[in-house]
């Protein structure tokens, strides 16, 4: 099968805490009627901005929907309120006594695969008698189902685009997805995340797990994300992207040889306990089985979608992503509504306003902040597939 990059839709469903000072206000407290971008989810307001098969207009899509909630916080009167994206917060115990929504978990079941057993996942707590409550950054992923694709033109099959659809409507193919996000999502998310409360979400509320999805009508959701990606558009552009590009290995069957010499088993347990110094070994063994597979999809320079649109495929793009790991990018970032949904021209045409977040996806945005590094140069220079230059100095 002929190397052929698929652009599948993708979506997210992120939550978010709203604060005021030190109280997480229920979102019960705060959405009084219907919305159709936001929603209550236990203690936490979701997002549902829709899906997109443009990264960009993913996350304009996203900064919509964040505009609605900084509109439902002004129309309540919380201007002073504030988000929060940590993994976990807890509620007063009268909030749990007083709002029905912060006692109801989960409306859909979740499915595990931990690299050998593949399992149910549900909350391990009783809501009314734990107080910690969770948010997350799920990816969505669809195409049409293999019998629709059929049923349009018999030219589908034996294709790239069909084997997708095999891929994404089957349990066989998501397992072999979601093993792939865990390599090259959940592990630099571990890099990147270091907050102490992520063993919590997944060990103790059972959110979030390494390996975790949902087997959708549109194909396939990976929940293993905290919701950190909304602190930047680069970041959920990184996500939605890497995600994408992880189908594009399963559907060439390279997924095997990215694994090779790697227990999925342990990588599983090194993401639930965010576990810094085996996620680099982990992530530096992964990244050396990815050099040959970017090799197999060409030179870069010739394909300009891989440096656009694909982070695993572009190294460079990779040298970045450790880099602002190293030097601890999200340490405390605090959310900001205008990141994503404050109005700038648009660089071509100077008469279309655009949100901030469709103009800073992960490739421009990222090189704007490495670039004001000093030592951005010296380590881009020296930096390859094969070098860990991270461990030394993130595990100082």
């Amino acid at each position: 099968m002929d190397l052929q990059i698929i652009s599948p839709m993708m979506g997210n469903d992120p939550e978010l805490f709203i604060k005021m000072g030190n109280r997480v206000l229920p979102a019960e407290s705060i959405l009084y009627r219907k919305h159709k971008k936001i929603k209550i989810d236990n203690a936490a307001i979701e997002l549902q901005p829709g899906p997109s098969s443009c990264l960009q207009e993913q996350n304009k899509c996203i900064a919509d929907a964040l505009g609605l909630v900084q509109s439902a916080l002004t129309k309540q009167g919380l201007d002073k309120a504030h988000v929060s994206l940590r993994p976990v917060e807890q509620l007063r115990a009268k909030d749990i006594e007083d709002f029905r929504s912060v006692c109801m978990f989960g409306c859909q079941p979740s499915l595990v695969f931990d690299g050998q057993d593949l399992r149910r996942s549900q909350p391990m707590v009783n809501p009314r008698k734990v107080r910690y409550r969770s948010v997350g950054y799920h990816v969505h992923m669809g195409v049409e189902t293999p019998e629709l694709l059929r049923a349009v033109s018999l030219k589908y099959e034996n294709t790239p685009y069909y084997k997708a659809a095999q891929i994404l409507h089957s349990t066989e193919g998501r397992v072999r997805l979601v093993q792939m996000c865990d390599l090259f999502v959940g592990l630099p998310a571990v890099l990147l995340e270091r907050d102490a409360r992520v063993p919590i979400r997944r060990k103790v509320l059972g959110y979030g797990k390494a390996g975790e999805f949902r087997e959708q009508p549109h194909g396939f959701e990976y929940r293993t994300l905290g919701s950190w990606p909304l602190l930047h558009p680069m970041w959920g552009w990184w996500a939605n992207a890497a995600v994408r590009d992880v189908l594009q290995f399963v559907v060439h069957d390279q997924d095997q040889d990215l694994k090779k010499g790697i227990d999925m088993v342990k990588v599983a347990e090194v993401i639930n306990d965010n576990n810094l110094a085996e996620a680099l070994e982990f992530w530096h063994k992964a990244k050396r089985n990815l050099a040959p597979i970017q090799t197999a999809w060409g030179p870069i320079e010739k394909n300009y979608y891989l440096t656009d649109s694909h982070p695993l495929l572009d190294k460079s793009h990779i040298a970045k992503l450790e880099f602002l790991a190293m030097k601890q990018n999200l340490k405390n970032k605090v959310f900001n509504f205008g990141v994503w949904c404050n109005k700038e021209k648009h660089p071509a045409d100077p008469n279309l306003q655009v949100a901030t977040a469709y103009l800073n996806g992960f490739p421009n945005a990222s090189k704007k902040t490495v670039e004001e590094f000093e030592d951005w140069v010296p380590f881009s220079e020296a930096w390859t597939m094969d070098k860990d230059l991270l461990s030394k100095q993130m595990l100082a």
